[in-house]
């Protein structure tokens, strides 16, 4: 085996693990050949969907050669590749302030939108499975969960009023179970194995900072199993370490949370104080724990280096705005060790940045990747594709898709990373949600 075969081994067997879980902390983990600075970045294409902040594009989501975005009641599906509208089908609807992406199972694009509703299309003929209705209205700001045939989801309708969060059946759209909670839920997403789902709570206070939980819930019945007392909204996605065992996840009030699951019951809660609020899902990798905090300064904000098994501070980078949303974290290919951090920040002009980590790096500076001209400020995460396109949206209502120069596909790794994907889809397939219908 060459030197090159078992870097690109090394970096797949940490990976695979992880992705057995639809809660993986290294969901923002990616091998794509991505641009990694300005010189090697360029603009593919843009489009701007509208003029109006009620009609913006949701965040892109990549499906195949494809791209799915909401605008207004319209579900647009686009080439990816070309930015080219190649098809469109009417929403009941609209979609939630464009913060939450279209999501997929196989065939299926399911849709959070507001009034309490999620329909589902076909991705390739773009016609109607079905629409959901939550008797308690509300939008849904939750990024669906697709797991063994069911959809989890939750809703939003004010700070106090009661909202659900809802297991649905992804073949017909009918609800299995509904677990109604003040506040509901707003940003979070599941962390499902097993047969339960660990997600966060809104504080159902008029701020942000009020008591909260961290929720263990039966992913058959939506019974609550166990929780965990803690201090802020919860609107991040919760991550899990594979390494460790332990899930993280982060609060409006500013702080990390690690905890166990263990036999359906949540334990060993341990606490970091951020130094602001924080809604970005944590990404681990390689025994380091990267989020994006807001600095609670004007215009800026901070990324936060953290050592997940101390829970402490390793360093921090400033950014020109506040990163949001989960970021990406590329291993290099000649030293899995080393990584490049990327993510987009909620500052105009609402571009592309990165910096450089590895082992014993106590400092970094960030670094320009791409600047888009239509400048706004941006809450999207990158849309990783395997090609290594990168694709996000600004407040200018534009969708960006950002290439590197010259950038190519490495056969061996391309190839691993088929039989990875293959792999979980069997395991998938043989060990689903237990009494639930396979996909």
């Amino acid at each position: 085996m060459t030197t090159d075969v078992k870097r690109l081994v090394s970096i797949v067997l940490v990976l695979a693990a992880a992705l057995v879980f639809s809660c993986a902390a290294r969901a923002g983990v990616t091998l794509s050949d991505v641009a990694e600075n300005d010189s090697e970045a360029e603009l593919l294409w843009q489009r701007k969907f509208s003029d109006t902040f009620f009609k913006a594009p949701s965040v892109p989501a990549i499906h195949g050669d494809s791209l799915f975005i909401m605008t207004g009641n319209e579900l647009a599906r686009l080439n990816r590749f070309t930015g080219e509208v190649t098809g469109t089908a009417v929403l009941k609807s609209r979609c939630v302030f464009s913060t939450v992406p279209v999501v997929f199972s196989g065939n299926t694009a399911v849709c959070p939108m507001v009034d309490g509703m999620v329909q589902a299309f076909d991705t390739q003929t773009l016609e109607e499975k079905w629409t959901y209705t939550d008797p308690l209205g509300g939008q849904c700001v939750v990024e669906p969960v697709t797991v063994s045939g069911f959809v989890f989801t939750g809703f939003w309708y004010s700070e106090r009023d009661d909202a659900a969060y809802v297991c649905l059946d992804l073949a017909t759209g009918g609800a299995v179970w509904r677990c109604v909670r003040p506040g509901g839920f707003y940003g979070t997403i599941a962390c499902v194995t097993d047969d339960c789902l660990v997600i966060g709570s809104e504080d159902a206070t008029n701020g942000y900072d009020g008591p909260s939980e961290i929720l263990c819930l039966d992913a058959l019945t939506g019974e609550v199993l166990s929780t965990l007392s803690v201090t802020g909204d919860i609107r991040s996605g919760v991550a899990y370490d594979d390494e460790s065992g332990r899930m993280f996840v982060v609060s409006k009030a500013g702080y990390l949370y690690s905890f166990t699951l263990e036999n359906k019951v949540l334990g060993d809660l341990k606490t970091l104080r951020l130094s602001g609020s924080s809604t970005s899902r944590p990404v681990i990798y390689n025994g380091r724990l990267y989020v994006g905090v807001s600095a609670n300064a004007a215009g800026k904000g901070l990324i936060a280096v953290i050592a997940p098994d101390e829970m402490s501070v390793i360093y921090t980078v400033e950014t020109p705005g506040y990163c949001q949303s989960e970021l990406v974290v590329k291993p290099h290919f000649d030293d899995p060790d080393t990584v490049t951090v990327l993510a987009v920040f909620n500052y105009p002009p609402g571009g592309i940045i990165a910096f450089t980590d590895g082992k014993g790096t106590t400092s970094a500076q960030v670094r320009e990747v791409f600047m888009p001209a239509a400048s706004s400020y941006s809450m999207s995460p990158i849309a990783v594709a395997d090609t290594g396109e990168m694709y996000y949206k600004n407040d200018t209502c534009t969708v960006f898709a950002v290439g590197k120069k010259d950038a190519g596909v490495n056969p061996v790794l391309s190839k691993l990373l088929k039989i990875i994907t293959a792999v979980i889809a069997k395991y998938r397939a043989l060990f689903p949600v237990a009494g639930g219908p396979e996909n």
